[in-house]
């Protein structure tokens, strides 16, 4: 063609006058198969139509993220893929440390519950399997776990095998303030210093049945926690008791109990000079024995000490006089004559 021309670009826009030669361009809004007509200005018959496509804009792969509706905690992420090759898988680092999962060919949507510790942005990188230029990422923060609430459990403390001393273990109170810790005794409060997360109480001689022990964060007195905690009973003392034999009144029939369980002898001292009797079985804390005081030379009232072979603080006492009978007392005046 020489001279003018006019092109029509086939997509519904003005015909626009074109140059005698050379090139024009025109920014299509629609992708797909267009045609473009160059017509001479002086004989639009003359015309030249050419025929191309508009190819598709590649489309950019992206990740969305946003809470899970599921999770109420909102420490579930729900992602949304788009733009990946469909034919490929692809690979999601959660960015928490744990194993990126394979999300497979074709998936738009995941989940990924973030665990206990895990706290602030977490950035979610998703690639394809194959290919790796197809990459796209997005950031999300799992909500903060609620801070725990405080507590306080009660032990026997084992290193008292009398049962009467509380170990206490603390958790969850303010790290950098120290606890204010109730016994439930009576006693003072006591005060454990910041970052400890035990403590020891013993409870008194008379302090019997359940005692609540109250833990409260001495900078915030919101953060309080309770527990209870018995003391053993102290164990009984041992007793003894001693009667007249119903035949002799001059031999004491012995009994004693309430020694410890482990006591399985123990030695009497029957108050007369005669010395300890040893070896004598106890079973279960407890057991008898008998003694003859001689008539005549024993006739007042005499201690009997009963001791534990086992431990020599265990101690029980009775008291008994011996009673010679009459026909005693005239043996005993015929022999003096």
């Amino acid at each position: 063609m020489a001279g003018p021309t006019t092109i029509d670009w086939g997509d519904g826009s003005p015909v626009e006058d074109g140059p005698e030669q050379g090139s024009a361009s025109h920014p299509y809004t629609q992708d797909g198969p267009q045609s473009a007509t160059v017509c001479d200005a002086a004989d639009p018959s003359a015309c030249t139509t050419v025929e191309f496509t508009i190819p598709f804009p590649v489309e950019e792969p992206s990740v969305t993220a946003e809470p899970d509706p599921d999770d109420s905690t909102g420490r579930t992420v729900l992602i949304t893929l788009a733009g990946f090759p469909a034919d490929g898988a692809v690979t999601v680092d959660w960015d928490d440390g744990t194993t990126a999962e394979t999300v497979p060919a074709g998936t738009t949507t995941a989940t990924h519950a973030y665990a206990s510790g895990v706290e602030g942005e977490q950035t979610i990188t998703a690639t394809s399997a194959t290919d790796a230029t197809k990459t796209a990422s997005t950031t999300f923060t799992p909500t903060p776990e609620p801070e725990p609430e405080p507590t306080v459990t009660a032990a026997p403390d084992e290193s008292d095998a009398t049962g009467r001393t509380v170990e206490i273990t603390l958790d969850g109170f303010p790290a950098d303030g120290a606890v204010s810790v109730d016994w439930g005794d009576g006693t003072a409060a006591e005060e454990l210093p910041a970052g400890t997360t035990t403590g020891t109480h013993a409870y008194a001689e008379g302090v019997e049945g359940e005692q609540t022990i109250t833990a409260t964060s001495v900078t915030d007195g919101t953060k309080t926690a309770s527990a209870t905690f018995t003391p053993t009973p102290p164990a009984a003392a041992p007793t003894a008791t001693a009667e007249p034999d119903a035949g002799d009144p001059m031999t004491a029939s012995l009994s004693w109990e309430d020694f410890p369980p482990d006591t399985t002898s123990v030695a009497v001292d029957w108050g007369d000079g005669t010395g300890p009797e040893a070896g004598l079985a106890t079973a279960d804390g407890a057991g008898t024995a008998s003694h003859s005081y001689a008539a005549g030379t024993v006739d007042t009232e005499q201690t009997i000490t009963v001791t534990s072979e086992q431990d020599d603080t265990q101690v029980a006492s009775a008291t008994f006089t011996p009673t010679a009978g009459a026909a005693a007392l005239r043996s005993v005046a015929r022999k003096r004559k």
